[in-house]
Order: C-alpha cells, then sequence, then structure tokens
C-alpha cells in the first residue's frame, strides 16, 4: 500500500539502509529494485526459479535483463531463497539463503506475488481454488452472487482457463460486466490476460 511505501521511505531514511534483499525477481521486485536504485541502495535480488521475470519472460529476455542488472551492480541470486533472517538490536542485519550463504544487509523486501482475499467466501457454498471461481458472466457457483477483480478466477483467454489476474484494469472491466448481469442486462466477460510493463535501468 502507499502507507507501506512511506513506511519503508521513512525506515530508509531515519537508519541509514545501505543494502536491500529483495526476495522475489518478478514485476513487484523489478519495481522495488528500481526504487532502491533511484535511492542509491545495494540490490540483491534473491529468487527461486531459475530466472527472473519467469512469468513474462522467455529464457532469452530473462538473462539479457539479467546481465543489465548485473551491469548496474546489482545481484542476482538465481535457484534460491531466503530460509532465515537474522537481526541485530531489533533490527534485520542478514540473511541465511537455502544453500546456507549468508547475505548482510539492512532491509528484506518481500516481492513473491499476490494472494487473492477470498475472506469473504471461506466458509460459504461459493467455490473457491486459489481465487473465487466466476463464469463468463461473473457469476460465482451461488445463483445472485457476482464476483470481479483481483479476488476472482476469471477467463484468460490466452490460456482458454480460468486464473487470477491482479491487474487494475482487469478487475474493472470485470466489475463492469458483473454490474451489467447484476442489473439484469446479459454481458459476457470476453477474457484478459496478464500485462504490464516495467522500465529497469533503461531497459
Amino acid at each position: 500500500t502507499w502507507d507501506s511505501a512511506r513506511e519503508i521511505k521513512e525506515f530508509i531514511e531515519v537508519n541509514g539502509v545501505k543494502s536491500v534483499v529483495i526476495v522475489g525477481g518478478g514485476f513487484i521486485g523489478m519495481k522495488s529494485t528500481e526504487a532502491f536504485l533511484d535511492l542509491g541502495i545495494k540490490v540483491t535480488i534473491v529468487e527461486l526459479a531459475d530466472r527472473i521475470m519467469i512469468r513474462a519472460f522467455d529464457e532469452t529476455a530473462s538473462h539479457l535483463l539479467e546481465e543489465k542488472l548485473r551491469r548496474e551492480g546489482i545481484k542476482v541470486i538465481t535457484n534460491n531463497t531466503v530460509v532465515e533472517i537474522l537481526e541485530r538490536g531489533q533490527k534485520v542485519n542478514k540473511v541465511i539463503l537455502k544453500d546456507g550463504s549468508e547475505i548482510d544487509i539492512d532491509l528484506v523486501i518481500f516481492a513473491i506475488g499476490v494472494t487473492p482475499n477470498v475472506a469473504l467466501a471461506k466458509n460459504t457454498d461459493i467455490k473457491i481454488n486459489r481465487g473465487i471461481l466466476v463464469d463468463r458472466y461473473m457469476r460465482t457457483s451461488v445463483p445472485d452472487i457476482y464476483g470481479a477483480g483481483d479476488c476472482t478466477e476469471a477467463y484468460d483467454l490466452l490460456i482458454n482457463d480460468n486464473q487470477t489476474i491482479a491487474i487494475w484494469p482487469t478487475a474493472y472491466r470485470q466489475g463492469k460486466i458483473a454490474g451489467y448481469n447484476m442489473s439484469g442486462v446479459k454481458r459476457e466477460y470476453p477474457g484478459s490476460f496478464p500485462m504490464n510493463s516495467v522500465e529497469l535501468c533503461g531497459v
């Protein structure tokens, strides 16, 4: 949230943060990297997969971006993750990775994706997978109850199946279709697909 970003910025200023580990090499991790670079903070990215931006890029594109990041002084560690965070004086000072290596740092940012908030539908008859399942009319499995946005699994036209797509334009379009159908105007959701843009180190 905006408040989280402000709190992090204040923490950096008050504590003189010089180094950060970002856990996760997707879009959120890349946007975080960009922000820390602008602040002159040393960045290490730790990604569990074998490359960064795995959901968006093929191997060639991932490796091109990794090379660019490394030239900018960013350390990229793949096939690894943080298993322990150590502190000194109630402040983070070190992380231990799955392979046993240690990194001295001042801050850890977790950027490992979005988990749909399905709390409202739990313990009801509404079917839930990762998100709340909806059909092409944004109907849930319970009559007269509709869903839209980041909490739902709706039609992805590229994979021809439902999945969560946590981006604002998709949520807006889904909400519009749900609104039509709730008011008695039958409209079918044409589907969407994950899309985003990020600029990092001039790429």
